[in-house]
């Protein structure tokens, strides 16, 4: 791999610390590590990298200073290194002279850089300058982090409000993923499988309307085991979805198997399918900032799940 010129290794849920053999990629000129779980200081074999122009290594767990050996990287343009650990001072040369908030920001042990607004190095500055600057800086700290507390209880309120409304079914009943429901218990939900029941049908199954036993009422997908691709779907559903948790995607709250049937309890949505909403006649067709929005929130979710496939492929 010594002459690779590009690598991107981002969003793998990477551990343990950089390896000291990155040096020996002297072609490199493009390395990407970001969103991973990476620890300790940045390997001074680093420096060995002279072709390379952009190094992100931001959302990790890397301690320790920023090197100074960076700034001898000569072609070195992007550089991130935000949401780290790291701490000591900003060096002021070649590609930090250009550096943005940006591409440092969430290293709290920084200092330096006053035009990024990093607290000046104690040894930079007289004692008497800091407790001035300290004097101007703690209140408006504290009130950035009021600020920032109010903005967060707002939005984990707001979305404990939408999670609510969403978890609870029509009857007001909360799923209870945790017990068990047999076929028997499905096929009297369903009334035996009965084409009133049904709400949907596809090339891996049907979603039928079921009331459990206890109440509640969910849409049940039975998938047809004469197609082999319907056994990885369930698969691949309970994989993805357990881990996902997101406002536009159904939750699976249970699951009901053996080896001639395969289920997935899902959440009832009692406002229909959204090919019945795009094509309702009586309440005439959406508009574009509505559709616009729908096609968000369908791209959102799928990004979603599309990570999530990544990780568990990785």
């Amino acid at each position: 791999m010594k002459q690779i010129n590009k690598m991107d290794l981002s969003t793998n849920n990477l551990v343990g610390s950089l390896p000291d053999s990155f040096g020996q990629l002297g072609m490199l000129t493009y390395l990407k590590l970001s969103h991973n779980s990476l620890q300790n200081s940045i390997p001074y074999t680093f420096g060995d990298l002279i072709s390379l122009t952009t190094l992100d290594l931001s959302s990790n767990n890397l301690s320790g200073t920023i090197p100074k050996y960076l700034t001898n990287l000569t072609y070195l343009t992007s550089l991130n290194l935000s949401f780290n650990e790291l701490q000591g001072s900003i060096p002021d040369e070649v590609v930090f002279r250009n550096i943005t908030l940006r591409s440092l920001i969430g290293n709290f042990g920084l200092c330096g850089a006053p035009r990024l607004r990093f607290l000046l190095c104690l040894g930079n500055s007289h004692s008497v300058n800091n407790g001035h600057l300290l004097k101007f800086l703690l209140p408006s700290v504290a009130l950035a982090l009021a600020a920032i507390a109010i903005c967060l209880y707002w939005l984990i309120r707001r979305n404990s409000l939408k999670q609510g409304e969403v978890t609870t079914d029509v009857h007001g009943v909360e799923p209870i993923s945790h017990r068990l429901v047999s076929y028997h218990e499905v096929v009297r939900a369903t009334e035996n499988f009965s084409e009133d029941k049904i709400l949907g049908a596809g090339s891996l199954g049907k979603v039928f309307k079921g009331q459990l036993d206890d109440g509640l009422v969910v849409a049940i997908k039975v998938l047809n085991m004469q197609v082999e691709q319907a056994v990885k779907s369930f698969d691949a559903e309970c994989q993805v979805l357990r881990m996902a948790r997101h406002r536009n995607l159904i939750r699976i709250l249970n699951t009901c198997s053996n080896l001639d049937f395969r289920a997935l309890l899902l959440q009832y949505m009692p406002n229909g399918s959204l090919e019945a909403h795009l094509h309702a006649e009586n309440s005439g067709p959406l508009g574009f900032i509505k559709r616009l929005d729908i096609m968000l929130g369908v791209a959102e979710a799928c990004s979603i799940i599309t990570a999530k496939l990544s990780y568990t492929v990785t």
